[in-house]
């Protein structure tokens, strides 16, 4: 913290700045350290720590989870491989690098969710899991009582959904996945906490059931939060929800999926 205080007096910093500088380069320090101990982790964002539901969260990833975040359980030989088509190919391992990219991975099961999340736990001894509905509100808000992350205004160059994108969707389609469509990760500004991409470009999963299998604990869907690059942003908000059904494992709609740690 030297090198921060001979920079404050250069600066002619006062003392609230200069404890300003000296806390924003431990929090650097902090994040460059985690991120050291953990090289399988997707980007990680520090908090303040949030109880709702009677959990405590203090960690949220950046962006939904991508294929190259996603890909490293499958190399790592804990998870599978997400839906190909068609569904008897098997694909080569360039194939298989080819589509390790920077966009969400939308098109998960279940079963591979859940995988995934006992996968980076044991990585890193964290406890992370998907958030629930009221929590992902609260991540997403970021402490903003507006109607998105950014204020109330619609203006172009926001998000990643229609009426407020400023930049064309892409989409890859190969013969082994055929569903990485709209825009990689960070292309719109993040919120206030630096999370990216929590309005528009794909539905968040959320932990909340929105209804169960009669006579059992089965969820046969679950809330989800935040629209995606088609969705108009006149119908979407922080509060905004909707409902996504699950059979045999699958779900019925593309959604992708942002984990928070919460503390043990």
């Amino acid at each position: 913290m030297q090198r921060v205080a001979m920079i404050a007096v250069l600066l002619g910093l006062s003392g609230t700045e200069h404890e300003n500088a000296r806390e924003a380069a431990k929090s650097h320090v902090q994040n460059a350290m985690r991120n050291l101990h953990c090289r399988d982790c997707p980007e990680l964002v520090d908090i303040p720590v949030l109880e709702v539901s009677q959990r405590k969260i203090n960690m949220v990833m950046a962006n939904e989870l991508t294929w190259s975040d996603y890909l490293k359980s499958y190399f790592d030989g804990s998870c599978s491989l997400p839906t190909i088509y068609p569904r008897n190919y098997v694909p080569s391992k360039e194939e298989i690098n080819s589509i390790s990219l920077p966009w969400p991975i939308r098109n998960l099961s279940v079963s591979q969710i859940k995988c995934y999340i006992s996968w980076i736990n044991k990585k890193t001894g964290r406890n992370f899991d998907l958030p629930t509905a009221d929590e992902w509100e609260i991540v997403a808000a970021a402490g903003s009582t507006s109607k998105f992350p950014w204020g109330d205004s619609d203006l172009p160059g926001n998000a990643a959904i229609d009426g407020v994108r400023s930049k064309r969707p892409d989409s890859i389609y190969t013969i082994v996945f055929n569903n990485v469509r709209g825009y990689p990760i960070k292309k719109f500004p993040p919120n206030r906490w630096g999370l990216y991409d929590v309005i528009g470009n794909t539905w968040d999963l959320t932990k909340s059931c929105h209804d169960v299998i009669k006579n059992s604990q089965i969820c046969s869907s679950y809330i989800v939060k935040g629209g995606e690059v088609d969705s108009k942003i006149q119908e979407i908000n922080l509060t905004t929800s909707k409902h996504v059904s699950v059979i045999g494992g699958e779900f019925l709609a593309d959604v992708a999926i942002r984990l928070v740690a919460v503390k043990k």
